[in-house]
């Protein structure tokens, strides 16, 4: 699905969840407070999109994917609870697999990403203090080789 596929979107409570591809053919994906609240991934990628996220909204993952995807100054992304992941990955021909301008937040989750995955900018680890198994769990090198 493309973002211009989506047509007007009205916020009015609940979750928005995606579960399928929804591709941004290099546009933005502007998640707001009025007109669509957060998101969430669920198995689900965002492809070649800049994601930008404002009045308290943040993109949440819940084992998703960002596939050549800019983060937008501003912006959190949050991979939540124990054990979900966010993978990020190249498939577009985007100069990174990431490029972070705001916020990944790994809220004792993990980031996946190939060997030759390049991620632009750091990600922060765990919100509150974790043990030191779980430190060295949650915080994966932002360029593995």
């Amino acid at each position: 699905m493309q973002v211009a596929d989506l047509g007007t979107c009205v916020h009015t409570g609940g979750t928005t969840r995606v579960y399928g591809t929804v591709n941004g053919n290099g546009g933005t994906l502007q998640l707001t407070a009025a007109t669509t609240g957060s998101w969430q991934t669920h198995s689900g990628t965002i492809q070649n999109a800049t994601i930008q996220a404002t009045g308290g909204t943040e993109l949440q993952i819940w084992h998703g994917t960002l596939d050549g995807c800019t983060i937008a100054a501003g912006t959190t992304v949050r991979v939540t609870n124990g054990g979900y992941s966010l993978t990020a990955r190249n498939t577009v021909g985007a100069a990174n697999a990431i490029t972070n301008h705001g916020t990944i937040i790994l809220d004792w989750g993990y980031l996946h990403a190939p060997l030759t995955t390049s991620i632009a900018a750091p990600v922060q680890s765990c919100s509150a203090a974790p043990t030191a198994a779980a430190s060295r769990r949650s915080t994966p090198p932002t360029t593995r080789r």
